[in-house]
């Protein structure tokens, strides 16, 4: 058994029921739960479908997310995520940086960091430096 997790953005919420449904009835899922509306729904699979891959690429496009894991053992126990606006909707690095007077410049290495000017380390080492 599988369970299949569509979400999206809870900042722009997209998720479409017409979306879960279709994907559900294509693939043979067990009914849809919604973990929160217009943001996820899971539901079960019986076996992995052959077509994931294909499914996956056209939910990126729609700005949805697709996640299918074996349902043996699930427990949602902890979230990892590689940015905090991930789980909440701003950057404490940013909000940290303006207290300590220097955002503009945290801001500014951010920038460059996510337009692959500096790479994780070089930017962990500016932050710290300041």
């Amino acid at each position: 058994m599988f369970t299949a997790i569509l979400l999206t953005s809870p900042s722009k919420p997209s998720l479409e029921a017409a979306l879960v449904e279709n994907l559900r009835n294509a693939w043979g899922g067990g009914d849809a739960l919604w973990l929160a509306p217009d943001e996820a729904a899971e539901f079960s699979l019986t076996q992995m479908p052959e077509n994931r891959w294909d499914v996956w690429e056209s939910c990126q496009s729609m700005g949805v997310d697709l996640v299918i894991v074996p349902s043996e053992g699930r427990r949602k126990k902890m979230l990892l995520a590689d940015m905090d606006s991930t789980m909440i909707q701003q950057e404490c690095i940013d909000e940290l940086a303006e207290e300590a007077g220097v955002g503009a410049h945290v801001k500014e290495i951010t920038a460059r960091a996510m337009n692959g000017e500096l790479d994780f380390d070089g930017a962990l080492r500016e932050r710290v430096g300041l």
